[in-house]
């Protein structure tokens, strides 16, 4: 009866681990204090490949590492309201790369479909009244994910990458200058969040690839900037 009973359990394991995205807990170690939690609820919208996420599905947190896409924390679909510890790269060996995120470091998502093996890189929207609202990783960030949508190419209005606008200086003191290489994306609307969410500064003028805005009236500290109702970046005024 314990032979048949440890074979059970060893038929177990083997399962659970062959469900698992092979390579993605690679990509990290999971110890110490040094993460970022972002919050998944079981409501958001999770859409790729013209379907939407199944339980058994992955979600996964991605950095460079040297040109190469690594795993710095990931979860299962389940459902419902979810976590995932996204960790900081405090244990590097020697000869392999990184082991995690930097700080402030753009914290890229990818979906790994159970049932085939695929893999996804989706965008993600977040909640913009968090302490850490935004695409970057911070040590002890906590964040919420709204949505996840795979991203699109081609004539589509397509969300830009963080090098297809530029963003100068940050820190900033006086004149934020905005740059869109991006001729399909080209900049309309920017607005100012704090860290408790409120709408701070606003800009709205006719679509242009440069602006810049006179940001001496705002107080020191973080500013979270949507633009374009999409695209989530941080500034620093000084």
């Amino acid at each position: 009866m314990k032979k048949i009973y440890c074979l059970v359990v060893v038929l177990f394991v083997w399962n659970y681990s062959m469900s698992q995205p092979p390579g993605w807990s690679d990509g990290f170690n999971a110890f110490g204090f040094n993460n970022h939690i972002v919050a998944i609820q079981g409501t958001a919208p999770i859409n790729f490949d013209n379907g939407t996420i199944a339980i058994g599905d992955y979600i996964g947190a991605f950095y460079d590492s040297a040109g190469v896409s690594k795993c710095g924390g990931f979860t299962a679909w389940t459902g419902t309201n979810n976590a995932i510890t996204v960790w900081a790269d405090t244990f590097s060996v020697a000869g392999q790369g990184k082991l995690g995120f930097d700080q402030n470091e753009f914290i890229q998502w990818k979906i790994w479909r159970a049932s085939d093996g695929a893999t996804f890189d989706v965008t993600a929207q977040y909640n913009v009244n968090l302490m850490t609202p935004d695409t970057l990783f911070n040590i002890g960030g906590l964040s919420e994910i709204s949505s996840l949508t795979e991203g699109t190419t081609g004539d589509c209005a397509c969300l830009p990458t963080n090098d297809e606008i530029l963003i100068y200086p940050n820190p900033v003191n006086s004149q934020l200058h905005f740059n869109s290489s991006y001729q399909k994306q080209l900049i309309d609307e920017v607005l100012f969040f704090n860290l408790t969410g409120e709408i701070v500064k606003t800009y709205v003028g006719p679509y242009k690839s440069q602006v810049t805005i006179d940001v001496t009236d705002l107080p020191a500290g973080q500013y979270l900037l949507r633009i374009n109702n999409n695209l989530l970046r941080k500034v620093v005024k000084y």
